[in-house]
């Protein structure tokens, strides 16, 4: 076996090209690599919004929770512009029925409760009066009635 001295080492850079071309399309894929089975997304953030999500997991959670609050509207970027802007989506049904619509025949249709409504709920509860006998009374919808008895730990 041919030995060279160490300071007599032949100089590596002669062999070296300035750049190489590589045809990726004749690449295959690296089997030894490991293969997700999650679909990923890269999405690159501003410094500012980095800065409250450290992570993927926070980022994915303020999302999610974002689009269950807002369902009907959705958040697309307009690459023109390189803002985001707000588009309600055309596909979701639109509401059958108004505030005011309703209002005609439960005039409280939508309003607050007050703590004195709630203890006259109570009372008319307990003392066995239908869900609808209480709409009436209270001119809210059976359905608000049931609402708030739930709330109330009655129902």
């Amino acid at each position: 076996m041919n030995k060279m001295p160490f300071n007599e080492s032949p100089n590596l850079d002669d062999d070296m090209s300035p750049e190489y071309h590589f045809d990726y399309q004749q690449a295959k894929p690296n089997r030894f690599a490991t293969r997700s089975s999650n679909k990923m997304t890269v999405v690159v953030l501003d410094e500012d919004v980095a800065e409250v999500f450290t992570t993927p997991e926070s980022v994915n959670k303020a999302l999610k929770a974002l689009i269950e609050v807002v369902p009907r509207i959705s958040l697309e970027a307009d690459d023109s512009q390189a803002t985001s802007k707000f588009k309600k989506l055309s596909e979701q049904p639109q509401k059958s029925y108004s505030i005011e619509e309703i209002r005609k025949q439960y005039p409280r249709a939508y309003e607050s409760w007050n703590a004195e409504e709630d203890e006259e709920l109570r009372l008319q509860y307990n003392q066995q009066a239908s869900i609808d006998e209480i709409a009436t009374e209270f001119q809210r919808q059976p359905s608000a009635v049931k609402s708030r008895l739930k709330k109330l730990g009655l129902l």
